[in-house]
C-alpha cells in the first residue's frame, strides 16, 4: 500500500520531518553513515563488535576548553602581568 502524496512548501525541503533523504543532517549526523559502515565491515571479517573509543567527545571538549582557558590566562599573565606588577 502506497503513501499518498501531498503537496509541499518550498520552506520545507531539507528539514527535520520533510521527508526526504536529507532530513535530519546537522551537525551530530554527518559521518555518522561512514562510521557505522567501517564499524560493520570490521565485524564482519573479524566476527567481534569492535569497541567504543576510548574516551568520548565529550571529554575530549571539556580537555579542549580547559586547555583554552589556560592558555588565555598564560597569555594574560606573560603580557598585562608583568607590566602590572612591576609598573611599566
Amino acid at each position: 500500500m502506497s503513501k499518498a502524496s501531498r503537496m509541499h512548501r518550498g520552506d520545507e525541503f531539507g528539514k527535520f520531518g520533510a521527508g526526504n533523504a536529507t532530513a535530519g543532517m546537522g551537525g551530530p549526523m554527518i559521518g555518522a553513515g561512514a562510521a557505522i559502515t567501517v564499524d560493520g565491515i570490521v565485524e564482519r571479517e573479524s566476527g567481534v563488535t569492535p569497541p567504543p573509543p576510548p574516551i568520548s567527545v565529550k571529554a575530549l571538549a571539556i580537555i579542549f576548553s580547559v586547555m583554552f582557558v589556560f592558555g588565555i590566562a598564560l597569555v594574560w599573565l606573560l603580557q598585562v602581568a608583568p607590566r602590572t606588577l612591576l609598573g611599566g
